[in-house]
């Protein structure tokens, strides 16, 4: 007996086929669970009417996921994150980090299982990523990840770390040779002073003595 199949059936077929079964099987089993029709001649035409509809909406949604793919494939991706040594990011730029930044800039609700990262992205730079937009239609996309805004980048980190032991040995010398320079002219200094009132001292003792 010849069914056509209303939905996909393990072992059988996909929804819309129409196969051959044994007649027991398809009117204990199959039509009385709502899996398959009978292929009479009125159920043919529904079949083909069928056919041409759903073929007529994936057309179309296919059309419709091309052109998004087109203004994804033309969206800079730049990604803001933490990291530390060797550019390796505290955590990783997710699936849906990414999902979050497309709908954000193109007003759309794409789905984080959609992005494929490749195993994760845990650095900064550039990395590749594959966004399904619909079946068969794919969009391979550079993303970039970027430090977050006011933390020291790894170069600036290592010429900070390979500065400091230098500066602090010039800082230390220089103390050192400004001290002796600092205690000189103090003594310089009471030296001067004590020899002004000296000179006071002798020219009110004439005055006294006149």
């Amino acid at each position: 007996m010849e069914v056509i199949l209303k939905q996909d059936v393990d072992s059988l077929g996909q929804k819309g086929e129409v196969i051959r079964v044994a007649p027991g099987y398809a009117r204990n089993f199959l039509i009385p669970r709502d899996l398959a029709v009978a292929a009479t001649a009125g159920n043919m035409r529904n079949l083909r009417d069928f056919i041409a509809s759903a073929e007529k909406k994936r057309v179309a949604e296919r059309e419709d996921a091309q052109k998004l793919a087109d203004k994804i494939a033309a969206l800079t991706i730049k990604i803001e994150a933490r990291a530390g040594e060797k550019n390796r990011l505290f955590g990783s730029v997710t699936g849906q980090d990414i999902a979050d930044f497309v709908n954000a800039a193109l007003d759309l609700s794409l789905d984080k299982k959609k992005i494929n990262t490749a195993g994760g992205i845990k650095t900064l730079g550039k990395h590749a990523i594959r966004i399904t937009v619909y079946p068969g239609v794919v969009v391979e996309q550079e993303i970039e990840v970027t430090p977050l805004a006011g933390t020291p980048t790894e170069a600036e980190l290592a010429a900070a770390a390979a500065e400091t032991p230098e500066t602090a040995s010039i800082t230390e010398v220089t103390l050192e040779a400004e001290a002796p320079q600092a205690e000189s002219r103090d003594e310089a200094k009471d030296l001067t002073e004590t020899e002004a009132d000296a000179d006071i001292t002798d020219e009110t003792t004439e005055a006294d003595k006149s």
